[in-house]
């Protein structure tokens, strides 16, 4: 395991520490990182962390990178202060490409030019256990960067509860790396600004959030298959099942899961499935389903490279085009793409709420890398989020002479009441139907229900949410992206701008259906070029911008090796083509 932070380096006025943790597979790679972005997060100060894995249970070369700064920094970086290394083979791969004035530690007697004294693997022997060098890692690094010893012994309380032997043993492992990192001169570079601690900060996944955002938003009924980046998601509803009365069911498969949604929603549950390219890929009749029957539904999909399983552990955005399109037949649905950690608990919480409103499927559009990745975030707050249901209720339906689920409506949104709470019939059909939900053969109704899923469909089409755009466009590059690149590119832009190359930077997070008032191609004209940041192979935004916003892109800048761009890539090739 190797672990590498990049001495202070520094944007604008952020303190930059980068620390890359690194080795086999299950060497506790993730742990280590994870304790020690809780301990930054708890001193008040900001983390960040993504990872990069094999997919392979044991062995391999992975490594989890960890931002630590004073002021909240997400991009992603490649940049190294203090290096971790659990393996001989992880020192060799990220050794000779150090920031200036790091620090190597690392678990064996490896040479390196620039290793710490002491070796962190005899440090956990001494403790007690060759596994506890992860709680020597999270001591070693934590006196380095200054942080309370008390806010370490807490944290490993924690994270091994239960076991009291265990908590001995790597409280013996933390002190060892404490004590033998504190008080060396070369430590001191390291150590973080004093800051005040902040109650209520969360050090949290994006698929922990997105779990999180699901509760906010009143999800009663999860099913799904686990899929790789999305397992996130079904492991944390699971765990929190009793607390929030969220009913968790792993199905069969994921045919099985979005008809179970299907199911639930038409009972009257909020339901949501999560999966990633490949299940989704599966679920598509079922989809056309909800479409047809008009059920609401939100769906997560974390992306990850393709086609079939591809990198099945690595980040890609190259799902656009098939979820816009997915399905057969005409219907509406709306496509989010959360731009970091916190918004995913926020877009996540609001789709409820758009499905139920507008009977669609509304698409939650992730990646690995805003999946697995760890940020310190301010606390969450649900104050603005809609609360009130848009379903009928039994003294609302018995009021009526007959109930018609798919009456037609000028917005093409017809009343929706779940069976069972009056003396109503509910009833839906996969077929064509009537108003009442009957199947039907008659070309006269088919024509008029038809027109109606298209009336809701232009209804949609006006809810949507202009992007983000910061920074002067006139006269300027304008940069695009959509979902996690975000971050990154923002940063780029603040190190762009310090070099003197300024650039506009508009961002998507409401990605179907986008707006038709014009704005968006104007804002493409008045740019003295356009620039599309993806990381796909099939330019997915672009083409959307091209067939919506009639409007040319000049330049696209992809990234295809399942990695994410870092701030350093984005600076070079869009200084290159600015």
């Amino acid at each position: 395991m190797l672990l590498f932070v990049n001495l202070n380096y520094s944007w604008g006025h952020i303190m930059d520490l980068n620390i890359r943790i690194t080795g086999a597979a299950g060497q506790g790679i993730q742990t280590a990182s994870d304790m020690l972005g809780r301990a930054v997060t708890r001193a008040g100060l900001f983390a960040y962390s993504y990872n990069d894995a094999e997919s392979r249970i044991r062995g391999g070369l992975n490594f989890a990178h960890l931002r630590c700064s004073d002021k909240p920094a997400m991009g992603v970086s490649d940049k190294i202060d203090i290096l971790v290394a659990f393996t001989q083979s992880a020192l060799n791969e990220f050794g000779p490409g150090l920031a200036h004035a790091a620090v190597v530690l690392t678990s064996g007697d490896w040479a390196h030019p620039r290793r710490a004294p002491y070796q962190l693997g005899p440090l956990a022997t001494q403790a007690g256990s060759a596994k506890a060098v992860t709680a020597v890692t999270f001591g070693a690094v934590g006196a380095m960067m200054g942080l309370e010893r008390d806010i370490l012994l807490k944290i490993i309380r924690e994270t091994f509860a239960g076991d009291n032997k265990l908590i001995e043993i790597n409280i013996n492992a933390l002190n060892s790396g404490y004590d033998a990192a504190s008080n060396r001169d070369s430590s001191a570079r390291f150590r973080m600004p004093a800051a005040e601690k902040i109650a209520g900060r969360l050090w949290i996944s994006g698929g922990e959030a997105v779990a999180l955002g699901a509760v906010a938003g009143g999800v009663s009924f999860y099913a799904g298959y686990p899929m790789s980046p999305s397992t996130s998601i079904i492991t944390s509803l699971a765990s929190w099942s009793n607390e929030t009365g969220v009913v968790v069911e792993q199905a069969e498969d994921e045919v099985a899961a979005i008809n179970m949604v299907a199911g639930a929603s038409y009972a009257g549950a909020r339901a949501m499935t999560a999966t990633s390219g490949g299940g989704f890929a599966l679920m598509v009749e079922g989809l056309s389903l909800i479409g047809m029957i008009e059920v609401p539904a939100v769906i997560a999909l974390a992306q990850r490279p393709g086609p079939a399983t591809g990198l099945p552990t690595r980040t890609a955005q190259g799902d656009l085009n098939f979820v816009r399109h997915a399905g057969h037949g005409a219907f509406a649905r709306i496509i989010l793409a959360p731009r970091n950690v916190h918004d995913c608990f926020g877009l996540t919480a609001r789709a409820f709420d758009m499905a139920e409103k507008y009977q669609v499927p509304v698409i939650i559009m992730t990646d690995q890398l805003l999946q697995d990745s760890y940020a310190t975030v301010e606390p969450f707050t649900v104050n603005g989020f809609p609360t009130a249901r848009h379903l009928l209720y039994g003294d609302q339906l018995n009021a009526m002479d007959k109930y018609r689920r798919y009456a037609q409506t000028e917005s093409g949104i017809s009343p929706m009441a779940a069976p069972g709470v009056s003396k109503q019939v509910v009833v839906v059909d996969s077929d064509e139907h009537d108003e009442d939900g009957h199947l039907i053969e008659s070309a006269e109704i088919a024509h008029r229900m038809a027109g109606k899923r298209m009336r809701k469909a232009e209804t949609v089409m006006r809810l949507t949410e202009a992007p983000l755009i910061e920074g002067e466009v006139l006269g300027r590059p304008l940069v695009v992206s959509w979902g996690s690149a975000y971050e990154t590119v923002a940063e780029a832009r603040s190190v762009l701008a310090g070099s003197g190359k300024q650039f506009a930077h508009m961002h998507f997070h409401w990605m179907w259906p986008l707006p038709r008032d014009g704005k968006i191609a104007g804002a493409m004209s008045d740019a003295s070029s356009v620039i599309v940041v993806e990381n796909n192979v099939g330019c997915d935004l672009e083409s959307i911008l091209r067939e919506t916003a009639v409007a040319e892109v000049d330049r696209t800048i992809n990234k295809m090796d399942g990695r994410p761009f870092t701030v350093a890539e984005l600076v070079e090739k869009l200084g290159e083509v600015m």
